[in-house]
């Protein structure tokens, strides 16, 4: 409050104390950028009805669940939330080993019954998130379809699926921690569903699930849970977590957004999204050694093309950097022959519920082979259908 009103005192100084034109021009452009951010805040920001400082250092809100951002969508005013979610099970889902699952660390404290966890948006995160957009333009999250053209900010290690009609898609993700990512980057390691690649941008849509080290995006060097959709082909939404509306969140206990610190080798998060056998909403559940989370949905009154069913599915990571700047690690970054991360238990669910599991590797794809690889897909008792992808990062446009 006092850093406020010290900023006011000095913009008042500026504009009427005889400063001349120029200054009281700036004044009032920083003013009006001062008040936008702050509104920005309130608007994401919810009323807490508890607070949560984590091990992390993260602010944690408790919220009501019914006054959450989603519901600021226009498209989202009268929804009611789906405590329940229906999809066709996976009758095959033996666990790698026991210890295998990532053990999902909680608050610390929970959040009183009837709220959800919400991480807490900063200023600086605000102004950090409006450089990184503006930064990688309307390719932000770039993963487009093999054979498309790429930016020259992204690379890709990738596992594609033929075109289809597909109602979900699951994996068990590799979880690692990064070291080398410079501050204008980012790499993860994600799932991804989605349509309307061909027709009007408007109507190209995807839903990402996984993992990411963004220091633009969150100010650290911190492995950590995140999710991310468009529904006009980037055009004006590129969504993150919780910091726009869409995303309904229905968990108590996990937080979007959160540092994922138990990492290696051996360590794994099961993530599935699918369309709810009922509605239709696309449902993000996933698996730790605790048990079934299920995270939220994306209404699929919010979509186009993804409100129907996914063209397309991907599996596996991207590193982005500036055209002119040496790319990041990927993965764990090491090579696939050196131990890279790895994607087991993958899984699609097809237009008629049924799983499925990719064939062959004709659709396996890393565009810098030098920096970036994948290894064939493979299939073995404990680990399905997988593949290890990945590698140290060093190319340059």
């Amino acid at each position: 409050m006092a850093s406020r009103v010290v900023v006011s005192g000095l913009l008042f100084l500026l504009c009427c104390c005889g400063l001349g034109d120029e200054a009281k021009g700036r004044g009032n452009l920083y003013l009006e950028e001062h008040v936008e951010m702050e509104n920005q805040l309130k608007f994401i920001n919810k009323p807490a009805i508890k607070t949560i400082q984590n091990k992390n250092g993260d602010v944690i809100d408790c919220i009501n669940i019914n006054q959450q951002l989603a519901f600021d969508h226009p498209l989202l005013k009268n929804h009611s939330i789906q405590q329940n979610f229906s999809f066709h099970k996976d009758g095959n889902n033996e666990r790698l080993m026991s210890d295998a699952l990532y053990s999902m660390s909680d608050l610390g404290e929970r959040c009183p019954p009837g709220t959800i966890p919400i991480k807490r948006t900063k200023k600086d995160e605000i102004i950090r998130l409006k450089s990184f957009l503006k930064s990688v333009g309307k390719s932000s999250n770039l993963l487009r379809p093999l054979g498309s053209t790429p930016s020259p900010r992204a690379h890709w290690a990738i596992l594609q699926s033929n075109e289809g009609k597909y109602l979900g898609a699951s994996a068990w993700l590799n979880i690692c921690g990064l070291q080398g990512v410079k501050s204008d980057q980012f790499s993860q390691t994600v799932i991804t569903v989605l349509n309307g690649i061909i027709g009007p941008s408007q109507n190209y849509n995807v839903i990402q699930v996984g993992w990411m080290v963004n220091p633009m995006l969150y100010g650290d060097l911190q492995t950590r849970l995140t999710v991310f959709w468009t529904t006009d082909g980037y055009q004006t939404v590129h969504c993150y977590n919780q910091l726009c509306p869409g995303f309904v969140q229905v968990s108590s206990k996990i937080a979007l957004g959160s540092v994922l610190g138990d990492q290696g080798d051996d360590r794994f998060l099961s993530f599935f999204i699918y369309k709810d056998g009922v509605t239709g909403d696309w449902c993000f559940t996933m698996e730790t050694l605790t048990g079934v989370e299920n995270i939220g949905y994306w209404p699929k009154s919010i979509f186009s093309s993804l409100g129907d069913h996914a063209s397309l599915i991907q599996w596996g990571g991207v590193a982005s950097s500036p055209a002119n700047e040496k790319s990041p690690p990927m993965g764990n970054g090491k090579f696939p022959s050196n131990s890279g991360a790895r994607v087991i238990k993958i899984r699609m669910i097809d237009e008629n519920g049924h799983i499925q599991e990719p064939k062959g590797d004709a659709f396996l794809y890393a565009d810098k082979p030098e920096c970036y690889v994948t290894s064939k897909l493979s299939k073995d008792r404990a680990a399905g259908q997988f593949f290890s992808f990945g590698g140290p990062g060093g190319c340059v446009g």
